[in-house]
């Protein structure tokens, strides 16, 4: 139920305008760095967030967290928000080279699958010449670590 909620509702500020989606973020808190300010569409998840605990009553943390994280990742994602942010980058709208590997993956591996689902947003970031956020970079290295730890016990 949470995935499914969370799932819903990620995604509802994605059309807001720039300045209403910095204003709701200002609003309540949420940190603004230069990164947000050159792409305020970064914090469509957050904005998103606050919109579903508004308007939608939604007060679970496990939920508004991922919400809040699909978009850039965490280094401290949990399961939720792990799930919420490869299923955004594979949901079936999404056509890009590899997405279908990265669907089959995602049944096979789910860490795994996150992995590199992060790593096809840093490298989509780089053939633009954009800098990637600090939160992405964290994601991805703790990910490599969980794996890293989890063969080291196999």
């Amino acid at each position: 139920m949470k995935a499914y909620l969370a799932g819903l509702f990620h995604d509802i500020a994605r059309e807001l305008p720039k300045e209403q989606l910095l204003s709701l973020a200002r609003e309540h808190d949420y940190p603004i760095d230069q990164a947000t300010l050159d792409a305020p569409i970064l914090v469509h998840g957050a904005v998103s967030a606050i919109i579903a605990k508004e308007n939608y009553h939604i007060i679970d943390d496990d939920i508004l967290t991922a919400m809040e994280r699909h978009t850039l990742g965490h280094e401290d994602a949990g399961l939720l928000d792990k799930i919420l942010f490869l299923a955004d980058a594979i949901e079936p709208n999404r056509q890009y080279e590899g997405v279908e590997k990265l669907r089959e993956l995602a049944r096979r591996n789910l860490p795994l699958a996150v992995l590199r689902a992060t790593e096809h947003s840093l490298q989509y970031l780089q053939e633009r010449n954009l800098s990637p956020h600090s939160r992405t970079l964290a994601m991805q290295r703790q990910l490599q670590r969980e794996l890293k730890t989890k063969q080291d016990q196999e």
